[in-house]
């Protein structure tokens, strides 16, 4: 079995995460130690889809933390 997955993969992996923070965001889980790591980890999905992006040489986005 091959394991090959690419950017869209990860933004998959990313809108699930946010869907499962939409679910876990309600008035009684602000405080709740679930909640906060469901959040860590919607976030680590996002700032991950950059590098899964950057490293796909079909979207030519190698330059991405270089600036302007």
């Amino acid at each position: 079995m091959t394991f090959s997955e690419g950017w869209r993969d990860q933004y998959e992996r990313m809108l699930r995460s946010r869907r499962e923070l939409s679910s876990a965001a309600g008035p009684g889980s602000m405080g709740s130690k679930a909640a906060r790591d469901i959040l860590f980890h919607f976030f680590q999905d996002a700032c991950h889809l950059k590098d899964w992006m950057k490293n796909d040489p079909a979207l030519g986005f190698s330059d991405v933390d270089k600036g302007s």
